[in-house]
């Protein structure tokens, strides 16, 4: 009878070592999961502020009122503002003939932004560009982003989206 408590003792200590041993991953993998998540809803929130700032730049808006309908996406679903210091830039370009400008832009000018090519005849292109650096919570897992983590690399932390429409 002795043996039998004797072995039940020795696997409740094996166990918790086990479970010692195993919590660091656990913690780790919930954290990857968190980060992976908050990463995917402002790409999404991104990429919906495109389309909307696409939108209203195909109806003939300048940058202003493109900034405005961008900055209400990105503010009512993240708490994100569009200004000098906030981290994202928009980039408005307009097909050559109008009474606006080729290329405007407005927003954060040290968040890095790769122009894509001119839009063609008729067309408006919006592109928006996010570093999301600038919020702590992005960098939780900084240090174990693998190399092709789908389309968001934390290890660069910034990415942009572009919509193209045609105008109206």
């Amino acid at each position: 009878m002795n043996r039998r408590r004797q072995r039940r003792s020795n696997r409740g200590a094996s166990v918790t070592l086990e479970f010692i041993l195993v919590l660091p991953l656990l913690v780790v993998t919930l954290f990857a999961v968190a980060q992976f998540t908050v990463a995917l809803l402002v790409r999404q929130a991104v990429t919906q502020a495109a389309i909307v700032g696409a939108r209203e730049a195909g109806k003939g808006e300048g940058i202003d009122e493109v900034v405005r309908a961008v900055e209400g996406v990105l503010q009512g679903s993240h708490g994100i503002e569009v200004d000098a210091d906030s981290g994202v830039r928009v980039l408005l370009q307009v097909e050559a003939p109008d009474a606006r400008p080729a290329t405007s832009e407005f927003g954060d000018a040290s968040v890095t932004l790769v122009p894509p090519a001119a839009p063609a005849d008729g067309e408006v292109r919006v592109t928006v560009a996010i570093d999301m650096g600038r919020r702590p919570m992005y960098n939780w897992l900084f240090n174990f982003s693998p190399d092709d983590f789908v389309d968001v690399d934390f290890r660069v932390r910034d990415f942009q989206i572009s919509s193209l429409v045609r105008k109206e």
